[in-house]
This record gives C-alpha cells, sequence and structure tokens, in this order.
C-alpha cells in the first residue's frame, strides 16, 4: 500500500482531519488513572517531525492497545487522522499551540527511517552563529561553538582559570 503525502506539524489545521503525520516520540510518559494509581490513564508525549518542530500529544490508554508496544521514546510512526484541537493545558512543553490527540480513528504505525534528530536538540550551525552572534532567537548554541567563536573573535590563546 502507498504511504500518503506527508504533512508537517506546522502545516496542520483545525478544519483538516485527513492527514498523516510522520515523527519520532521525543519524550513520552504516561498518567495514573484516578482511582487506580497502579493503572494506566493515558500516555502523553512530545513529537517531532523532520523539520524539528514538535508538539504535544496524549491518548488514553484504553484507546491505543493495538499500537501500545509501539509507544516508545525515540520510536519513528507514521499517524494517520489524529484529531487536533487547541492546547489548554496549563503547562505547555512546546510553542506549538494545538495538540494531537490519538483517538480510535488513529492509524499508528511504525516508520523504518529516522525521523528528526534523536533527542530532539536543535543546534545552530557555527556559521551562522559567526554572522550574527546577537541574535538569540536561534536554536540552541553549543558551548562549544561559542568558546570557538569567542577565539576567534579575540584572536588569542583561550585560558582555562
Amino acid at each position: 500500500m502507498e504511504q500518503p503525502a506527508i504533512t508537517l506539524l506546522k502545516n496542520l489545521n483545525l478544519n483538516q482531519d485527513d492527514y498523516t503525520i510522520k515523527v519520532r516520540i521525543v519524550r513520552l510518559w504516561s498518567r495514573a488513572a484516578f482511582n487506580d494509581s497502579r493503572k494506566v490513564y493515558c500516555y502523553d508525549m512530545i513529537l517531532m517531525d523532520e523539520e524539528g518542530t514538535k508538539i504535544q500529544a496524549f491518548v488514553l490508554a484504553k484507546t491505543a492497545r493495538e499500537y501500545e508496544h509501539l509507544l516508545k521514546e525515540k520510536q519513528c510512526l507514521f499517524i494517520r487522522n489524529p484529531s487536533l484541537g487547541e492546547n489548554r493545558q496549563k503547562v505547555k512543553y512546546v510553542h506549538i499551540s494545538t495538540k494531537i490527540n490519538l483517538n480510535s480513528n488513529a492509524i499508528v504505525s511504525v516508520c523504518d527511517e529516522p525521523v528528526g534528530t534523536e533527542w530532539g536538540f536543535d543546534f545552530s550551525p557555527f556559521s551562522s552563529v559567526v554572522q550574527d552572534p546577537t541574535d538569540d532567537n536561534k536554536s540552541f548554541k553549543s558551548p562549544i561553538g561559542i568558546l570557538t567563536f569567542l577565539t576567534l573573535i579575540y584572536n588569542t590563546d583561550m585560558l582555562f582559570i
């Protein structure tokens, strides 16, 4: 069967309900059931696409029974037809204002090709730091790159105190 077109996370639309995303689970945790702390009520996760865009997602444990074994950190997945809604949680772990719900209509399957970076970190290329070192809107800057930059600016040996 041919894989449908992939929608990037930044292009998700609340008015669209027929799409497929290709993501990596960057972080996964479970919440206990309200009446029995030994049972899992739902799984929360941070998903990341090939461009490094991240979104929160969740699935009720009773809904995830047939693909629960696929829910593990670093796992790459195809997810078709999840529902998308406004993220109304008080604590938001990503900058996107929507959240994915893997409802009973969602189809989840393994993606054998890697998606994004393994741990979900985004580093700025050293060349971009050299071009404009004052731009703090870039992704996380590697401390090694910054030390190298400072060495280039002052053109002296680095002193370690």
